[in-house]
């Protein structure tokens, strides 16, 4: 009951805030505050059938200066409560990281039986903007590559495949980006850390000839003294095509693996959208093999060697749209399948109602495996039902 009424509390907070908190403007001094707030209510049925309750609540807060012409700073910060069964699931799988994570990031974590609270620094970076060059350093979210979900470029950043959003994580890094013309340029990063064994660099000559965006990119990652070299490009022949290959040599070129990703989009008078990604990988790892103790080594998203991703999306109206997105490892076709409804109530209200299908795991993980991990039995199908508001 306890548990009920908090949810619905909160579901009131939600909806009543797009009144009290307009979107804000802008204006020419001083800080911007801006951010948003949603409600998620779910059921759960799980692999042997059983139905559970859960929900969260999350405050994403933005700021930055308003004048950015000549320096910017940024911060964005997550607050997430979470209820119910993903208590349960995102202690476990959370939790342990915290300990992992930068001191600077400034983590909170507290859990009870029914309630897990955490607060995560996603930004927090000072950028500089010179003739020569724009300089930033601090968390930041850097998306070197084309991809939306697979991305093999994308060293400093990974997607967050169980979010509705597919949002990213960020990375403590400086980043040096040098422009030669309008269209071509250097971009070089490097990862902040205390210790050399975490440090991972890049350096990515980029430009734009044709029409066609291309870049040629060269890594290195101290653990494992890893180098990676690959390319990017993005064009448009009648449908968008895009598309990243890089090679990874490690303990010095001893071993080798090759990555790549091929995706295309096309919409249709602005109503319909598409979208589709094919990621391969040499780089595998046997799920079978794997227990509590190896998984929280293993620093990649995707296990196997072949997998999809596909999104279509129709606009309904300027308000309304349905869309659906599956992530899936091939040939099996496991994977998560998500169908949302999403309708705009008022200027900085949203209503999202949406199920999520899990066949099976993505990576080959078997429920048992899952069970010992997260100490959770593996979800089937979720219920849910989203309200957020801009401010």
């Amino acid at each position: 009951m306890i548990k009920s009424q908090f949810q619905s509390y909160a579901l009131i907070v939600v909806i009543s805030s797009s009144l009290l908190f307009p979107a804000t403007k802008e204006k020419d001094g001083g800080l911007v505050l801006h951010g948003r707030m949603y409600q998620d209510i779910i059921a759960q049925q799980t692999v042997n059938n059983d139905f559970s309750y859960a929900g969260d609540t999350v405050a994403v807060l933005n700021i930055h200066n308003a004048d950015d012409t000549f320096a910017k700073v940024e911060a964005s910060v997550d607050i997430n409560l979470y209820y119910g069964a993903y208590a349960a699931q995102y202690y476990q799988r959370i939790a342990p990281a915290f300990a992992a994570l930068p001191a600077a990031s400034s983590l909170f974590a507290y859990n009870t039986k029914d309630m897990f609270l955490s607060v995560d620094l996603r930004k927090l970076y000072a950028a500089f903007f010179f003739d020569m060059a724009d300089i930033s350093f601090g968390r930041q979210i850097i998306s070197l590559g084309k991809g939306m979900v697979f991305s093999p470029i994308d060293a400093f950043s990974t997607v967050e495949a169980a979010d509705l959003t597919l949002q990213r994580s960020g990375s403590d890094v400086v980043r040096v980006k040098v422009p030669f013309t309008d269209t071509t340029g250097i971009d070089m990063i490097s990862t902040l850390s205390a210790s050399m064994t975490n440090i991972r660099s890049a350096v990515k000559l980029f430009g734009t000839f044709f029409g066609w965006d291309v870049a040629a990119l060269g890594m290195y990652n101290h653990t494992g003294y890893e180098t990676t070299v690959g390319i990017d490009f993005k064009g448009d022949i009648e449908v968008g095509v895009y598309g990243e290959a890089v090679v990874h040599l490690k303990d010095y070129g001893a071993t080798r693996s090759f990555e790549g990703m091929l995706g295309a989009d096309y919409s249709i008078d602005k109503y319909w959208i598409f979208r589709a990604e094919y990621y391969y990988n040499e780089d595998i790892i046997n799920a079978s093999r794997l227990t509590p103790a190896s998984i929280a080594s293993v620093n990649k998203v995707f296990f196997g060697k072949h997998y999809l991703f596909a999104n279509a999306m129709y606009r309904i109206d300027d308000l309304t749209d349905l869309s659906f997105f599956c992530i899936l490892e091939i040939p099996e076709l496991w994977g998560l399948y998500t169908l949302q409804f999403h309708y705009n109530v008022f200027q900085n209200t949203d209503f999202t109602a949406y199920i999520r299908y899990y066949d099976r795991n993505i990576n080959g993980l078997t429920e048992r495996q899952i069970t010992m991990f997260t100490g959770v039995v593996p979800t089937k199908l979720e219920y849910g039902l989203r309200a957020q508001v801009k401010f």
